[in-house]
Formats: C-alpha cells, sequence, structure tokens
C-alpha cells in the first residue's frame, strides 16, 4: 500500500519521520471528519432547499387561487353593474 511505504519511509528518519507520520495521521484523520461534515452539511441544505420549494409551490398555487377568486368577483360585479345600468336607460328610456 502507498501509506505504508511513506510511513515507511518516513520513520527512517527517526524522530522527526515518527512526527510527521503522526502529523500525517491526524490530519487524514481531521481531513475525513471535514468531508462527513461537509456532506452533512450539504444534506441538510438540500433538504431545507426541497422544502423551501415546496412552500413556494404552495404559495404559488395560494396566490393563483386568490387572483382567480378576485377575478370571478370582478367579472360578477361587472355584471351586476352592467344590469343596473341598463335597467336604469330602460326605466329612463
Amino acid at each position: 500500500m502507498l501509506i505504508e511505504d511513506v510511513l515507511k519511509t518516513l520513520l527512517v528518519y527517526g524522530p522527526l519521520g515518527l512526527f510527521c507520520a503522526l502529523s500525517l495521521a491526524g490530519y487524514l484523520q481531521k481531513d475525513r471528519a471535514m468531508v462527513k461534515m461537509q456532506k452533512d452539511f450539504l444534506d441538510k441544505q438540500e433538504a431545507l432547499m426541497k422544502s423551501h420549494k415546496e412552500e413556494m409551490a404552495q404559495m404559488q398555487e395560494r396566490y393563483i387561487t386568490k387572483a382567480e377568486t378576485w377575478m370571478e368577483k370582478y367579472r360578477e360585479r361587472s355584471e351586476a353593474q352592467s344590469n343596473v345600468i341598463d335597467a336604469l336607460n330602460k326605466r329612463q328610456g
């Protein structure tokens, strides 16, 4: 293995090599922990984005429904107003 070869090479240098080997092992352990933390963070972000996307879709649906309701009420009021104007014109004319 590559790691075993590197460790054997470093141990040839005595205490300095041993220190380098321990430092390298510590670095690798911290690197693995950091990769795991990054993966966990990205997973959480992905879950939040999915949740946000669902909330936005629901809000969009509510807004469209509300706009359709307003348009229907406006149309009904417009028709009622036209009917009143027509009735007034028939009375006068």
